[in-house]
């Protein structure tokens, strides 16, 4: 234990001496401090278009009318032009040769062929590939048709018929469950920061290991230290310093919140929404999932860079490890839209993928907790496992040097 608590107070150290450690977690830290001035400038939004509505502007209220040519092609009722002429700013012609000819020439914006009160062809100049139908000439024909024609033989007047379609009603939904908007924001934050976390930490644990090798100070390390006790000093370390990435996280989201939020009720309002759907039990899976699965992976990092006898050698060493990386962090974003999918549940078991996808997964469904331990379980044990095997590899691979070495035989070699 003595030999693990130098290590740790070692590697820890050094860490802490690096820019690079600084800079990534001032970065985690402005990104939540930033992302706390959405609701503020979300807030202000609103009000201003509150403010438009109320006060429009007079360039809003005068719009030059569109022209286009019309041609009477049927038994059409006169309320149709006159309600054309609300909107357009048409030109009569008398044959679709004389339309076709100011649509081509530009003379007019479109053409307009009615055959009757609510049939009309819309001629262009050029259709794009989403032109099937002119939905403005249509809804214009819809309401002339229901207000002026139609119920002319109704005992009810146009103004009382508008007053019934303007009728809104309301099917608000009640979730019982998690709020989806709010547990995917969290899960889109939190899954793409853990893969953040575990590639960034990861190759830095890696790259001091093949460093150590490569200029030969593993070679005076193992002959004072067990084994054992140096990757997991350099894996508990690289571990405090993600938990320090995330206290940044925390102190940033905090400090946005305190700046942007205190004299915003709209925005107070949006924040509240967010914690309240925030549980301990939110907080627990996070960290717990957050921490074995950072160790697995760290565990593979260091077995891994180990292995390598020269620098140069780093990217191809972890080329394996970093996409299973990848695969995780893209099953979980690609299946976030549809937390059901039989995808995203196996994930969610699989050691590999779980610590993103299970807390996706939990954020977005109610997930049962009896499923959440099972999880937790699988990926307590695969660590474990691993931890034994890259213990074992990481005393095969210090003291290898020039001959290629591969997981299967600095698992078989003898201690």
């Amino acid at each position: 234990m003595k030999q693990f608590w130098t290590v740790f107070k070692f590697e820890l150290s050094q860490t802490l001496k690096q820019k690079s450690f600084y800079i990534t977690v001032l970065l985690t830290a402005l990104i939540l401090f930033g992302a706390s001035f959405v609701p503020r400038l979300m807030a202000g939004k609103s009000e201003t278009g509150e403010a438009d509505v109320n006060n429009p502007s007079e360039s809003s209220l005068i719009q030059e009318k569109e022209k286009i040519a019309l041609l009477i092609n049927g038994q059409v009722d006169p309320s149709v032009k006159d309600a054309l002429a609300e909107i357009f700013d048409f030109v009569e012609v008398k044959d679709e040769s004389e339309l076709a000819n100011k649509v081509k020439s530009e003379e007019v914006e479109k053409g307009v062929s009615l055959l009757s009160n609510t049939e009309a062809v819309v001629y262009l100049a050029q259709a794009s590939f989403y032109d099937s139908e002119d939905l403005e000439i249509k809804s214009i024909l819809e309401d002339n048709y229901r207000y002026n024609i139609a119920i002319r033989d109704l005992d009810i007047s146009a103004d009382n018929l508008r007053n019934i379609d303007q009728v809104e009603v309301n099917a608000g939904i009640q979730s019982l469950g998690t709020n989806p908007f709010v547990g995917y924001v969290l899960s889109y934050i939190m899954v793409f920061f853990l893969y953040f976390l575990i590639l960034a930490r990861g190759q830095s644990i890696a790259t001091s290991v093949a460093k150590e090798k490569d200029n030969r100070t593993m070679e005076l390390l193992v002959t004072s230290v067990k084994p054992s006790a140096m990757i997991w000093g350099k894996v508990m370390s690289g571990l405090v310093a993600s938990i320090i990435n995330i206290l940044a996280i925390a102190l940033g989201a905090g400090l946005g919140y305190l700046v942007n939020v205190k004299n915003n009720p709209m925005a107070q309002e949006i924040i509240k929404s967010v914690l309240a759907e925030v549980s301990s039990a939110d907080i627990l899976v996070f960290l717990g999932f957050t921490i074995v699965g950072v160790t697995f992976y760290y565990l593979i990092f260091a077995a891994l860079g180990s292995m390598v006898s020269r620098l140069d050698e780093m990217n191809q060493a972890m080329t394996p490890v970093t996409m299973m990386v990848v695969i995780a962090f893209m099953v979980t974003m690609f299946t976030m839209s549809t937390p059901n999918s039989p995808i995203l549940k196996i994930a969610s078991f699989v050691p590999f993928t779980s610590p993103l996808a299970m807390f996706a997964r939990y954020q977005m469904i109610s997930v049962p907790t009896v499923e959440v331990l099972i999880s937790f379980a699988i990926l307590l044990v695969s660590t474990i496992v691993v931890a034994f095997a890259a213990t074992k590899i990481y005393r095969s691979g210090t003291l290898n040097y020039g001959n290629k070495m591969n997981i299967f035989k600095a698992l078989k070699k003898n201690d």
